[in-house]
């Protein structure tokens, strides 16, 4: 009696090992295909794309990501060295995201580095395929524009949250070094506001604050209007040329 018994839970065991790893197989099929997808629609370059994880998670390995469909002059690639995107097999709507340098190269001029992102890690919360909130992390950012370098910056943080009413909760916050080589020292800059994902309209409030003090260097707002940054009623850059989605 108790053989039979015995051999029942084997048997269990192995139909459910079964089971599950023909679902394992099956959602990482779909989890490959959708990524492939995706990189295709917004014409980039890849190597390779590897599934792994088994069995406890998807884990995707994109080798030399290269991103480079961009209308304007701001932007002309972005180059991630290698991207990692990990996601539990029973929570397909949160994806994890992972990779080392992030180098973004300006448009007038592809050899000329724009920012540098080092050791960049995100989450990204779906809905019904789409974004709904979006959480990026650097302990490393070399910001610059031209010859000029704006910063060296750390503790880099961004949120971006989006609520019932359609709109954007943008939370950025980060520790720059030397800023603009104007300031010498660290200063938080913090950059909060709301975007509407209808009329693309919105205002961010900068602010440039003494990290040790706290006293407030600068303050303005930026003003959305149709996607169209504007500081002080002078354009800055269109936010619709910038996404590639």
């Amino acid at each position: 009696m108790k053989s039979v018994y015995f051999k029942r839970i084997i048997f269990f065991i192995f139909a459910v090992l079964l089971i599950y790893s023909a679902y394992w197989l099956f959602i990482s099929v779909q989890f490959k295909t959708q990524i492939k997808n995706n990189l295709d629609y917004i014409n980039s370059n890849y190597s390779n794309i590897k599934v792994s994880g088994y069995p406890y998670r998807m884990s995707a390995l994109i080798n030399d990501l290269s991103i480079s469909n961009f209308e304007n002059n701001f932007l002309s690639n972005i180059n991630f060295y290698d991207v990692r995107i990990d996601m539990n097999p029973f929570q397909i709507d949160t994806l994890y995201l992972r990779s080392n340098q992030v180098q973004g190269l300006e448009g007038a001029n592809s050899s000329e580095s724009l920012f540098n992102f080092k050791n960049l890690q995100g989450k990204i919360v779906l809905s019904e395929g789409m974004i709904i909130k979006l959480l990026l992390i650097s302990d490393y950012l070399d910001l610059n524009y031209h010859e000029y370098n704006i910063g060296k910056i750390s503790q880099t943080v961004m949120k971006i949250n989006l609520d019932n009413q359609s709109i954007y909760q943008i939370n950025f916050s980060a520790i720059a070094n030397d800023l603009l080589n104007s300031y010498l020292g660290k200063t938080k800059i913090s950059l909060n506001g709301e975007i509407s994902s209808i009329t693309n309209d919105g205002v961010l409030q900068i602010d440039i604050i003494e990290n040790e003090n706290q006293n407030k260097l600068f303050s303005a707002p930026l003003t959305i209007s149709n996607g169209k940054v504007s500081f002080l009623f002078v354009p800055l850059l269109d936010l619709k040329d910038l996404s590639f989605f």
